[in-house]
């Protein structure tokens, strides 16, 4: 349970706190569930995600995901990320996060894009960016900056359906995988320093905030949980 372990940032979960129009399906908030008030909002109609509860007959077959409550971000349409309505401070300054994310790819093998699940913007100079789960023809990918002109990037190679858990785990100068609770290979980049980089800006679930449509996802997403700390491999 996100609960049952320390430094809990960030909990969202599609069947829980989530604000929308039963008529349309458009949601327009996201509450968190960590009891750090990071909520997440879309004000623009036209951006908001859709929420379901069976399959879509637009999209087809979501596998697994048809039986679950979920967002559908349809990037087609370029809907941007429910953006945080605040600064997030100090709530991960550690420079050590994990973040734990559940979702449905609609693109197959060999699509072309790279896709945000989770991110972080800022318009600070001087501070990192997060673009975790985007996926890049067969793989999924992690990517942290740490405005210091130091970059990490670490992939999940053994990509072999769409419904998938991934946890991205940055510790200190190190950036590991895990799809569906199997361990990746860790990726270091000497000199990274995270530590305050992400404490100015927005999180955003769905895409990050820029022009360029291939950075949103297009797919379902069911949770998104975020810890201020690296876990350790048994609690991941």
């Amino acid at each position: 349970y996100p609960t049952d372990f320390s430094d809990l940032s960030v909990w969202l979960s599609a069947d829980s706190n989530a604000t929308f129009n039963i008529a349309t399906k458009k949601v327009s908030a996201w509450g968190d569930r960590s009891g750090k008030g990071n909520d997440f909002y879309q004000a623009d109609e036209s951006k908001q995600p859709f929420r379901y509860t069976y399959e879509d007959e637009d999209r087809g077959d979501q596998g697994l995901f048809n039986e679950k409550t979920r967002f559908s971000f349809p990037s087609t349409t370029k809907p941007i990320a429910i953006l945080t309505s605040q600064s997030i401070g100090t709530q991960l300054s550690s420079g050590n996060l994990t973040v734990f994310t559940v979702f449905h790819s609609v693109l197959e093998i060999g699509g072309v894009g790279t896709e945000s699940v989770f991110g972080f913007k800022t318009t600070t100079a001087g501070l990192g960016t997060i673009e975790f789960g985007y996926k890049d023809l067969a793989n999924f990918k992690g990517k942290v900056t740490d405005g210091q002109g130091n970059t990490i990037e670490a992939l999940a190679t053994n990509y072999g359906d769409n419904d998938v858990s991934i946890t991205y785990r940055l510790n200190s100068d190190t950036l590991t995988l895990f799809r569906n609770n199997i361990k990746e290979t860790p990726v270091t980049t000497v000199g990274f320093d995270a530590s305050n980089r992400f404490v100015v800006g927005n999180l955003s679930v769905g895409g990050v905030d820029t022009d360029v449509i291939e950075s949103y996802f297009d797919g379902d997403i069911a949770e998104v949980i975020v810890y201020n700390r690296s876990l350790s491999d048994e609690e991941v």
